[in-house]
């Protein structure tokens, strides 16, 4: 070898050497600032993380205190599961919505879970607040699959959860527009609040106080009620009342007034009560006998309409065909009744029935008759007839 390849085979070997010992260095340098760098690393995401955490507490405690501030408590009215009675829960919620309420009261099964809101508005009538829902037709399905004991919880819970919410007096339900009717009931016109918590059923004591008015040739005595635990469903009762009674009275040309009643029923559930009157008007014939009834139901707050409790397809049928009544006179024979009823009546006697008694939710309608229950139990239906016959007949159904 010579001596120039020499120096440089010793040159490229120093090199080699020095190279390596330069890629040592190197690696351990690199490893030890990977280490310092994912020691740096840590404590950056450990800082982070405490950083992140204290936003959030800091978020969650803002939050708080503004749900604190926002949040509406409303009550849901569901069934007690022992009695007929219902049971309320407060839950606090952000806003108070139809389809907020609606999820609430599906939790307690008094809607379905697939029920939806139609529509929903709130308006002030007569100086009430009365609320307008219509819900889908899965909620008529669904009330449709129970009994009637069971359908009176739903409805009642459903009720009472709204107007309790929106602070109403009335709602109005319908389902696609048209009013809820199922193989139990027909709700048609306004549902009031249901006073049916577990303490007012076992709670039901009442009393009836006479109201008198008099005046020159003018006696009014009418019933008034008092002690309920409802005070609002007490009021309008009372309104009822007397309103029915004094109707007449507040006409112009009255010579002669005189109006009584009757408590055909009272006992914890229900009260029946007819008035009975006479009125004599300037330039009159001959003065004018009436009568009219109430039939309130103190488990719902409701004056209970024919129709609500009976089968008017039947009692039409009776009427037509003349049995299965009778007249609670004795200068009137059935006969004569069936005679008046086919001659000068009316062919339709399903839509006369279908209008009996007062609705207290529409002042607006005019009844074509009445009815109430005497002694608990017994049918008694009030027909207007012609002034020979006694201006009115008092029926018994069999």
């Amino acid at each position: 070898m010579g001596n120039k390849s020499r120096i440089l085979w010793l040159t490229l070997a120093s090199a080699a050497i020095l190279a390596a010992c330069s890629q040592q260095e190197v690696n351990e340098v690199v490893k030890d600032e990977v280490i310092v760098s994912e020691e740096i690393e840590s404590e950056i995401k450990i800082q982070d993380v405490t950083e992140q955490l204290s936003e959030i507490e800091t978020v969650e405690t803002q939050t708080e205190s503004t749900t604190e501030e926002t949040l509406q408590p409303v009550s849901i009215y569901y069934g007690s599961g022992t009695t007929m009675g219902l049971k309320t829960e407060e839950i606090s919620i952000s806003e108070v919505t139809p389809m907020t309420i609606l999820g609430l009261l599906a939790r307690h099964n008094i809607v379905s879970i697939d029920t939806k809101v139609q529509k929903f508005e709130e308006k002030t009538e007569n100086g009430k607040k009365v609320l307008y829902l219509d819900l889908s037709k899965q909620f008529k399905d669904y009330v449709n699959m129970m009994g009637k004991d069971g359908e009176y919880i739903v409805i009642a819970g459903l009720t009472d959860t709204f107007l309790s919410a929106y602070g109403a007096d009335e709602m109005v339900l319908t389902v696609n527009d048209v009013p809820l009717s199922t193989n139990n009931n027909k709700y048609e016109g306004a549902l009031f609040f249901y006073p049916l918590t577990e303490q007012e059923q076992e709670d039901s004591t009442y009393t009836l106080k006479e109201e008198v008015i008099q005046d020159e040739n003018v006696e009014i005595r009418f019933p008034q009620f008092q002690n309920m635990r409802n005070e609002k469903t007490m009021s309008l009762w009372n309104e009822s009342i007397k309103e029915a009674a004094i109707s007449n009275y507040k006409e112009a040309g009255i010579l002669e007034y005189t109006l009584d009643y009757e408590i055909a029923t009272q006992n914890a559930g229900m009260v029946s009560i007819v008035l009975r009157g006479n009125c004599n008007y300037a330039g009159a014939a001959y003065p004018y006998a009436f009568e009219s009834t109430f039939n309130f139901d103190l488990s719902t707050g409701k004056n209970l309409r024919l129709k609500e409790y009976r089968d008017v397809d039947e009692l039409a049928d009776y009427l037509e065909n003349g049995y299965g009544y009778h007249i609670l006179r004795t200068d009137v024979a059935d006969e004569d009744l069936h005679q008046y009823l086919a001659e000068d009546f009316t062919e339709d006697y399903v839509t006369l029935l279908d209008n009996y008694d007062y609705d207290i939710s529409n002042s607006n309608l005019i009844p074509t008759g009445y009815s109430y229950i005497k002694d608990d139990q017994t049918l008694v239906l009030v027909l207007e007839v012609n002034h020979a016959m006694g201006d009115y007949l008092e029926v018994e159904i069999e």
